[in-house]
């Protein structure tokens, strides 16, 4: 069986996601695409020095948000702007070389993302080697981590996939991409779709070639020169018993991979791997020249040798570079073994057929011995079933948070403490803390601290610190508002909707904060008063938190224990907090006072209804 080698091997990555162009009222209006994705890739040069480029999409005349800055020198070419490194561009990098940013339609698919409208970017990766493969994606893993410090609300759903390309140092032949789509009509049931979302299993974007592929469909004549190449690859029918892998029909199967090996050049074969000849399946033909252009001028085999790719396109989106590393192996290591001998070829595609029969008979997954003794990548099982669980729990994309946007990364000390749950947990507390932007979570009953503004989301609060407006989220409540403020005015009717536009995410709309309140209670089913009683209990419990928080600060600087910076860091943070959690405190039980009837005793407010609203929530 062939050994574990990335030699040769070369890949790129694309990723589909959503963001929102610059608040820039010009952009916005003329050139949202651009704006988004120029937006995502200026503020992402930021936080990495890995080389940026973004597309430009209009007349050479005009200009856009993504090359107005940008000088003329700048430029790769007339449509793409060189973004990192700032001011300067190296012109013996190929475009090729650099992280790009470019236009890609995307159909929502959850509401929350369809009332967003926000255009589709394409983060493609440069064209990356063995180097990168062999160290674990260190070049993409920065470029993540630095989009989610940006700071850029971006979003992804089951509409967004991750494609990967694949090739050769040599150039793809199409001997061996025979030998790839091979492999993968043997993978698809019991390794590749395991390893993808179940969204992912009906999308159009990704069918399988197995069944949807042309070659499936239809059965082509082979010449006797290509039938004696299937026979030395493939080993006699017999070997492949009927099965649940297989639908039951081996037969089926044989006659598939029988009509790829007839095809006799790599244009024939990507007309054989696409659905009715036309639309890509998961597995495609990516065909390009030397140039790196799409390439369509007469005569034959004239892709032969160039660097041409397969790309795979099953997969969802993913912001999480463990599951992008492991996929990219997975299909990288698919490519690897189809550059065995002819004679290792044939014991890879047997190995293959006998594991998945034997996994189907006795009721297993064929995945894990496919990883062990086919990919050997089985250090990497632990990984996979983790991500199976995940998607057990409906967790399709990782590291979008409950309003689907991608969770920020934070540091401490300039060391990246984010992991699947950006946490760092003290007995039962989370933190996480950035040098950069002070921040601190406390999960659970969860806090941040950032800039001037101090969003507390547990169950229900978000509030700045300074400032007049103040946002109430989560199970029952919500407010916000800009200008006016939350607490300079109460107006007498509670909730005036025709202010509110129910088309749009009530938290992008800068409405008036008693509006959202008065909403989002009568939708938990309680009143607005209910709904303020409620968070002055939150920040009671987290008021009580931050003080055992010090408390185990006083107490370790009272055994001795070293006075480190990061502990400085977060003392200072446990001081800033609860500041902000008094002030916000303070503000409620005013809003709660404002609330109460005209010519209402205090005290007789507070007996009637504050005490039972309290104790039943304490309940």
């Amino acid at each position: 069986m062939s050994s574990l080698s990335w030699n040769g091997i070369t890949f790129g990555v694309e990723l589909e996601f959503m963001a929102p162009p610059p608040d820039r009222e010009h952009w916005k209006l003329y050139t949202p695409s651009a704006g988004a994705r120029a937006n995502v890739s200026k503020l992402l040069s930021q936080h990495t020095t890995q080389p940026i480029t973004c597309e430009c999409e209009h007349n050479p005349i005009d200009i856009c948000c993504v090359c107005a800055d940008i000088p003329a020198n700048c430029k790769v070419d007339a449509r793409t702007c060189v973004i990192n490194p700032p001011g300067q561009i190296d012109q013996s990098r190929p475009a090729t070389a650099y992280f790009h940013f470019m236009y890609e339609y995307l159909q929502c698919v959850k509401d929350l993302n369809a009332e967003r409208c926000w255009p589709g970017v394409e983060m493609c990766t440069p064209i990356l080697g063995q180097a990168e493969l062999a160290s674990g994606l260190p070049a993409v893993k920065d470029i993540l981590s630095g989009m989610r410090k940006t700071g850029v609300p971006i979003t992804a759903d089951d509409c967004c996939g991750m494609h990967v390309h694949v090739g050769v140092e040599e150039g793809m032949t199409v001997y061996l991409a025979k030998r790839i789509a091979t492999l993968v009509v043997l993978l698809e049931n019991t390794l590749i779709l395991r390893f993808v979302a179940p969204s992912r299993w009906v999308s159009e974007y990704a069918t399988t070639i197995c069944e949807d592929s042309q070659a499936a469909k239809k059965e082509a004549t082979i010449c006797p020169a290509e039938l004696e190449a299937f026979e030395k690859h493939m080993p006699p029918r017999s070997r492949m018993h009927p099965s649940k892998w297989n639908s039951n029909d081996p037969k089926m199967y044989y006659r598939t991979l029988r009509t790829i090996w007839s095809c006799e050049d790599l244009e024939v074969l990507d007309v054989q791997l696409r659905r009715n000849g036309l639309k890509s399946c998961g597995l495609a033909l990516s065909l390009r020249n030397y140039k790196d252009r799409n390439m369509r001028r007469a005569g034959e085999n004239r892709y032969e040798g160039t660097p041409s790719t397969v790309e795979f396109r099953y997969a969802q989106m993913s912001f999480d570079h463990v599951l992008i590393r492991n996929w990219v192996e997975v299909m990288a290591r698919i490519v690897d073994l189809a550059r065995a001998q002819d004679d290792e070829f044939k014991e890879i595609v047997s190995t293959i057929i006998d594991v998945n029969y034997e996994a189907v008979s006795q009721r297993t997954s064929a995945w894990k011995p496919l990883l062990k003794q086919v990919f050997k990548l089985e250090h990497r099982i632990p990984d996979w079933e983790a991500q199976l669980e995940k998607f057990n729990r409906d967790e399709y994309i990782s590291l979008l948070d409950e309003r689907l946007l991608l969770r920020p990364d934070m540091a401490i000390d300039g060391h990246n403490m984010a992991t699947e749950d950006p946490n760092m947990t003290v007995q039962d507390q989370s933190f996480n803390m950035p040098i950069q932007d002070p921040n601190m979570t406390i999960q659970g009953q969860r806090m941040s601290v950032q800039g001037q503004y101090m969003p507390i989301q547990g169950q229900s609060l978000s509030m700045p610190i300074q400032g007049p407006n103040m946002t109430i989220q989560g199970q029952n409540t919500a407010t916000g508002g800009q200008g006016q403020g939350m607490f300079s005015q109460v107006p007498t009717e509670w909730g005036d909707e025709g202010r509110v536009d129910f088309t749009k995410p009530i938290e992008d709309q800068w409405v008036s904060a008693l509006d959202i309140l008065s909403i989002r209670a009568e939708k938990a089913g309680i009143t607005p008063k209910q709904a303020v009683v409620k968070l002055i209990l939150e920040l009671d419990i987290k008021h009580d938190r931050l003080l055992d928080l010090a408390e185990e600060d006083a107490i370790s600087a009272l055994r001795g224990e070293p006075d480190t910076e990061d502990r400085n860091i977060r003392r200072d943070y446990i001081k800033y907090a609860l500041d902000a959690v008094d002030e916000s405190r303070e503000k409620a039980y005013d809003l709660l006072r404002r609330m109460r009837r005209r010519n209402t005793p205090r005290w007789m407010f507070f007996s009637d209804f504050f005490i039972p609203c309290w104790e039943e929530f304490t309940d």
